[in-house]
């Protein structure tokens, strides 16, 4: 392997995608990984005094990750009233496709 520029490094699409199926939903939703920023600001917005709300963690995961369709905030109330089944197999996609450890993943396995 050669040693990359940083040209290299700065040019690269490095957030990869994948379809999901939804079995629940009747098909695929397409999702791709958080860049570090978004990551934050997700967690930023997740914060509830010296923790994380498990809940909103997953749904504003799920709303940052999804690429297709496109989802925003204002669909939060009716995306956490959907199949718990549904959105942790989505969101357990987006962590996996963003390299996020096991201390998120138990997090946001607290909304099962």
């Amino acid at each position: 392997m050669a040693i990359l520029k940083r040209d290299d490094i700065m040019k690269c699409d490095d957030l990869p995608e994948a379809v999901v199926e939804c079995p629940e939903w009747g098909g695929e939703v397409k999702v791709r990984a958080l860049s570090l920023d978004k990551r934050q600001e997700i967690s930023r917005a997740s914060e509830v005094g010296n923790g994380l709300d498990s809940l909103k963690l997953a749904v504003v995961t799920f709303i940052e990750g999804v690429i297709e369709p496109t989802f925003t905030a204002a669909d939060f109330e009716v995306l956490k009233s959907k199949s718990s089944s549904a959105m942790n197999r989505v969101v357990n996609k987006i962590c996996e496709l963003s390299g996020i450890g096991q201390d998120l993943k138990k997090e946001l396995k607290a909304t099962d």
